[in-house]
C-alpha cells in the first residue's frame, strides 16, 4: 500500500515563541490534523530540529554526554499527534535550515564548533570541521564529512536519547530520516545561484588529508599516480598542488579523464560512506523494542538531474558527490552503486531513499529528471529498496501540474511507494488545489481494486487570435510572446489542462495555393509544449475578425475566390462561392455551403497538410476541432456585422445566392416529386422548377408564416438540412483524414452557437435560431424544447462516428432575460445538453463573451451548467485567455476555484 504523509512545518507556532513555551496552545495545529483526517491522511512527519533539543549548551547529569536533551516541546507535540492515532516519521535535522517560504532559520547549536575544537586539540582552525571550497569560502550549513568521526558521536547520543525518551510511543513510528548534510539531502553544498557550479567543496585539511589517503591506498607510490594520470606527482605537497590547479568540474574532465575519474570516485565514496553511517546510527538505536519494523532513510540529490548543461552531463549530480561517472559507467550504473554501497549493511526490507524535486518542471515525463529516476528507480526491481517523492518546496503545492504527474508517478510506478507533502500548513491554510487533489490521490491509491474513477472534466481556455493582438501595433515581437508565455504558466498553475488554437487557414495557405507556412504554429505548439499543457488545434477554414470582441483581422486565402471559379466553369461569378443574403449583402468570412462541391477539396488538402506537419505532436493533441461556418461555428452568417440590425435582431437570411436557389429547386422537386403537388400545396402556378422562386423573407416572417405556412415550413426545413448536411461533410472529411496511426483516437471537435435572443418572442418565437439555420420551425414552435437540437444532431452526427466526436456549445455564462431581446441563454444550455445526453454525444460548454468572467453570476451559470444532474457538459473552454488577466484577478480566482472543485 503506498503512503502518504504530510510534513509539518519546522514551526508550529510562531518562530519567536514556539522554543519557549512550556505548554504550547496546539489549536491550530489539531484544526489541520483534523482536516487532513477527513482526506485519508494517516501519518506525519515531525523535523526534530538538532538546536532545539540541545541548543541551550546546558551540562547534563549523565556523565557520558556533556549536553543536557531537552524534549519538552517533542513530546507535547508527539503526544498530540498519537491522541489522533497518527502514524509518525521523524527527521533528525543535523544541519543548519533556513527556509525562506516558511520564513525560518534555525543555525546549528551555539556551542558545537567550540566544543569540537575544545575536545580535539589537532583541531587548529574552524575550516578543518567545514565544507571549504576552492576560493577558501566555507559554509556553517552543516559539519563536513571529514570531521564525521569527531561530530557524529552527538548525532548517536541525540537519536539514542529519542530512543529512551519516546520508547512508550515506539509502535507509532513508521519511519526514520537522518539527514547531516546541507538542505537535508545527501549531498556536498550546492551553491544554486551561481549555477552552473564548477567548484567542489573539499579544499579543507581534512579533505585533503582524505584525499591523500585515496591516492595512498590506491597507488603503490605518489609517481605511479601520476603516470596513470598524465600528470607529475613527486610528493604529497605536489599532490595538494595538483588537485588545487586541476578543478575536475570543468570541462568534463570528471568523466573523460583518470585523474578526474579519481577524484570524483573518492569525492562520491567519502559521501557513499558517511551516508551509510548515519543509516547505521539509526539501525543502531532502532532495531528493537517496537521500533524495528520503522525504515531507515536519506534523501538524495537527485534534482539536480534537470540542471546538468547539455554538453555536461551529470555534472551537477557529480559536483554533488552523488554519483561518480566515467565511459565504463554511466549515471545509471553509477546510481545504483551509490544506493547499493549506501545500504551496505543495513537491513534492505528497513532500507528507503526519499527524492525530493525543486521545482514544477521537474515532474514532466519527458524531462532529464524524469528519465533518471525512472533508472534510479529499476534499483527495487533486484534490492528492497522503497523509494518515496517528496515536494522540497510548496511552491507548485496548488498547481495541478505537479498534482498530475505526481499521480502518475505513484499510480504507474509500481517502485514508488508514496508521497511526502510539504508542508500541513500551506496545504490546509486555506482551501486549496493541494488539498483537493492529495483527497483524489489517496482515494484512488486506498480504494485501488474497488475505485471507480469517474470522467474527469475537462478545463481548457482558448488561446489568442494571434500572439501579436497583445501589441497594440499588431507587430509580432518577443515580449508579445513572452505575455503569452507568462499566461500560459499561470493556467496550467489553476488546472487548465489545454489551449484551443486557431490554425488560421488564410495565415498559413494565405499568399499561394498549395504553399504552406507553419512557422507562427510552429513556435505556439512548442510554447504550450514546454508549458506541460495540451493544444486543440481549430483548423480554421473562416475569417478572423468581424465578430464581436475581434481584435484581430485576418481573411480566408484571398487567392481561393478566383481560383475556385477559373478552375470550374460552371461558376458564373465570385458570388456563387458566397453566402448571399435577403438584402443582397454577401459575406466573405467563409465560402457558402452550398459550394462545398468546389471548395472541399481544398479543406481536405489542408487538414492533410496540418496532419503531416503536427503528427509528431499527436500525443498531446487533446481534439481537433473543425471550423464549419462563420467565427468556426455551424451556422448561417445570420447576424454578422456585414448585414444589417443590430442585437437581438431576428437575422437575415443567407440562401439567395445562384447556387442556393437551385439547390433549394432540387430538394423541392425531390421532395415532391412533381410540381403538381407542389403548386397544389403552395398555391402557385409553376411551369417548371426553374420557376421556382426563393421565398420573400418579409412574408416569411409575416404573421409567423416561417412556422404556419407550408412553404414557409418547407423552405426552412430545406435551410436547416442545408446546414446540417454542410457539416456532416466536411466532419465526414475529417474523419476518414485523421483516421492514421497517429490522430485515430484523437477526438474531432465542431462547435454550434448558442443564439439565445427571440426565444420567448410571443410575434416570433425563436426566430434568430431558424435564421442561424440551427433549427426547423414547426407550427406551434416556442420557448419550450421539443427536441429541435436533438433532430438537428441526428443530421450532423452519424452512429458510425458518434463516440469520437466532441460538440462544443456558447453561452453557459449567461440567465434568462425574458425582459432583454427575448433571452433563454439558460433554458437554451439546458435544452441543449439533455439533447446531446439522449443522443450520447459529448459536449464542451464555452462563454459566448468575456463579460460576464467579471461577475458572480456568470461563474454561478457555469458551474450549474456543468453540475446540473443528467448533464452531458463534459468540461469549459473559456473564451479567451487573455480576458481572464486583470488587475484584480477576480476571473483567474474564480476560474481557479470552478477548477478545484469540480475537476
Amino acid at each position: 500500500m503506498k503512503s502518504f504523509e504530510i510534513r509539518l512545518p519546522y514551526s508550529i507556532l510562531e518562530t519567536d515563541t514556539c522554543f519557549s513555551q512550556i505548554a504550547p496552545d496546539w489549536s491550530e495545529l489539531e484544526k489541520w490534523i483534523v482536516r487532513a483526517k477527513k482526506i485519508g491522511v494517516k501519518k506525519v512527519l515531525v523535523p526534530i530540529l538538532w538546536k532545539l533539543v540541545e541548543g541551550e549548551g546546558k551540562a547534563s547529569d549523565d556523565p557520558g554526554h556533556y549536553i543536557q536533551y531537552d524534549w519538552s516541546y517533542y513530546r507535547s507535540l508527539i503526544d498530540t499527534l498519537v491522541g489522533y492515532e497518527l502514524e509518525l516519521a521523524v527527521e533528525f535535522n543535523f544541519h543548519m535550515i533556513n527556509n525562506y517560504e516558511q520564513n525560518f532559520l534555525c543555525t546549528l547549536p551555539d556551542w558545537l564548533w567550540g566544543k569540537l575544537m575544545a575536545d580535539h586539540h589537532e583541531i587548529k582552525y574552524l575550516s578543518q570541521l567545514k565544507y571549504v571550497n576552492k576560493a577558501g569560502g566555507s559554509t556553517q550549513d552543516a559539519v563536513s564529512l571529514w570531521a564525521d568521526h569527531y561530530v557524529m558521536p552527538y548525532y548517536e547520543g541525540l537519536i539514542h536519547s529519542f530512543k529512551n525518551h519516546f520508547q512508550d510511543k515506539a509502535n507509532h513510528f513508521c519511519k526514520f530520516i537522518i539527514s547531516t548534510a546541507p538542505q537535508g539531502e545527501l549531498s556536498y553544498p550546492i551553491n544554486e545561484c551561481s549555477f552552473p557550479r564548477r567548484n567542489m567543496q573539499c579544499y579543507s585539511s581534512t579533505a585533503l588529508d582524505s584525499w591523500d589517503e585515496f591516492v595512498r591506498t590506491n597507488y603503490h607510490s605518489y609517481g605511479e599516480a601520476g603516470d596513470a594520470w598524465g600528470i607529475e606527482v613527486n610528493n604529497r605537497e605536489h599532490l595538494f598542488e595538483v588537485f588545487k590547479s586541476n578543478d575536475v568540474l570543468q570541462s568534463r574532465k570528471y568523466n573523460d579523464t583518470k585523474y578526474g575519474n579519481d577524484v570524483t570516485k573518492w569525492y562520491n565514496e567519502c559521501l557513499i560512506r558517511h551516508g551509510n553511517r548515519g543509516l547505521h546510527i539509526l539501525q543502531s538505536a532502532f532495531s528493537a523494542n517496537g521500533y524495528e519494523k520503522s525504515l531507515l532513510c536519506l534523501r538524495l540529490p537527485i534534482a539536480y538531474a534537470e540542471k546538468n548543461l547539455k554538453n555536461m552531463s551529470s555534472q551537477t549530480e557529480v559536483g554533488a558527490g552523488i554519483i561518480a561517472i566515467s565511459d565504463e559507467r554511466d549515471h545509471k550504473a553509477a546510481y545504483h552503486h551509490t544506493l547499493s554501497s549506501l545500504g551496505n549493511g543495513i537491513d534492505d526490507k528497513r532500507l528507503g531513499f526519499i527524492i525530493p524535486t525543486k521545482s514544477r518542471k521537474e515532474y514532466k515525463v519527458d524531462s532529464s529528471f524524469a528519465g533518471k529516476v525512472k533508472s534510479i528507480l529499476e534499483f527495487a526491481d533486484t534490492q528492497k529498496a522503497q523509494f518515496f517523492f517528496e515536494n522540497e518546496s510548496v511552491e507548485g503545492i496548488n498547481s495541478h501540474l505537479i498534482w498530475d504527474n505526481a499521480a502518475m508517478w505513484i499510480l504507474k510506478q509500481p517502485n514508488v511507494n508514496g508521497f511526502i507533502v510539504n508542508n500541513l500548513k500551506s496545504i490546509f491554510d486555506k482551501i486549496s488545489t493541494g488539498s483537493a487533489r492529495l483527497q483524489e490521490l489517496i482515494s484512488k491509491i486506498r480504494d485501488r481494486d474497488g475505485y471507480i474513477e469517474r470522467k474527469q472534466k475537462s478545463f481548457r481556455v482558448m488561446g489568442p487570435l494571434h500572439v501579436k493582438t497583445h501589441n497594440a501595433r499588431r507587430l509580432l515581437e518577443d515580449r508579445d510572446w513572452q505575455t503569452v508565455s507568462k499566461q500560459l504558466d499561470k493556467m496550467r498553475e489553476i488546472g487548465v489542462s489545454s489551449v484551443s488554437i486557431d490554425i488560421w487557414w488564410g495565415l498559413v495557405e494565405g499568399t499561394t495555393s498549395n504553399v504552406f507556412d507553419w512557422s507562427y504554429y510552429d513556435n505556439m505548439v512548442k510554447l504550450i509544449e514546454s508549458k506541460g499543457l495540451n493544444w486543440v488545434p481549430i483548423l480554421s477554414f473562416h475569417q478572423a475578425g468581424g465578430n464581436v470582441n475581434d481584435d484581430f483581422t485576418q481573411m480566408i486565402p484571398l487567392w481561393l475566390w478566383g481560383k475556385l471559379v477559373e478552375e470550374n466553369p460552371t461558376l458564373e461569378t465570385i458570388e456563387d462561392l458566397q453566402y448571399v443574403s435577403e438584402t443582397g449583402d454577401v459575406s466573405v468570412e467563409y465560402v457558402s455551403l452550398w459550394a462545398d462541391t468546389f471548395v472541399l477539396p481544398y479543406y481536405k488538402r489542408f487538414m492533410e497538410a496540418f496532419k503531416q506537419r503536427y503528427s509528431k505532436y499527436a500525443w498531446m493533441t487533446d481534439e481537433i476541432n473543425i471550423s464549419l461556418g462563420p467565427a468556426g461555428e455551424l451556422r448561417y452568417p445570420s447576424y454578422n456585422a456585414h448585414d444589417w440590425g443590430d442585437y437581438p435582431n431576428r437575422g437575415t437570411l443567407q440562401c439567395y445566392s445562384r447556387l442556393a436557389k437551385e439547390d433549394f429547386q432540387r430538394y423541392i422537386l425531390k421532395a415532391y416529386r412533381n410540381l403538381d403537388y407542389v403548386n397544389e400545396l403552395w398555391q402557385t402556378q409553376y411551369k417548371d422548377v426553374s420557376d421556382i422562386q426563393m421565398p420573400d423573407a418579409e412574408e416569411l416572417f409575416k404573421n409567423n408564416n416561417y412556422s404556419k405556412s407550408r412553404i414557409g415550413i418547407d423552405f426552412f426545413n430545406w435551410y436547416n438540412q442545408s446546414l446540417a448536411d454542410h457539416g456532416n461533410r466536411v466532419l465526414r472529411e475529417a474523419m476518414d483524414i485523421f483516421n492514421d496511426d497517429d490522430f485515430r483516437t484523437t477526438p474531432i471537435g465542431f462547435k454550434m452557437p448558442g443564439i439565445h435572443w427571440n426565444i420567448s418572442d410571443p410575434n416570433l418565437p425563436r426566430v434568430a435560431e431558424i435564421t442561424a439555420g440551427l433549427i426547423a420551425p414547426y407550427p406551434g414552435i416556442g420557448a419550450v424544447d421539443r427536441g429541435e437540437y436533438k433532430d438537428m444532431l441526428k443530421k450532423i452526427i452519424d452512429k458510425d462516428f458518434k463516440d469520437r466526436i466532441v460538440l462544443h456549445f456558447t453561452c453557459l455564462e449567461k440567465v434568462n432575460k425574458d425582459w432583454e431581446g427575448y433571452s433563454r441563454a439558460e433554458d437554451l444550455v439546458m435544452w441543449f445538453s439533455n439533447s446531446a445526453k439522449e443522443l450520447e454525444i459529448q459536449v464542451m460548454g464555452e462563454n459566448a463573451l468575456f463579460h460576464e468572467l467579471f461577475s458572480e453570476t456568470g461563474w454561478e451559470q457555469i458551474e450549474k451548467a456543468l453540475t446540473r444532474s443528467n448533464t452531458s457538459y463534459s468540461g469549459i473552454t473559456i473564451l479567451r485567455m487573455q480576458n481572464l488577466f486583470s488587475d484584480n484577478n477576480f476571473a483567474i480566482e474564480k476560474y481557479a476555484d470552478l477548477i478545484n472543485r469540480l475537476r
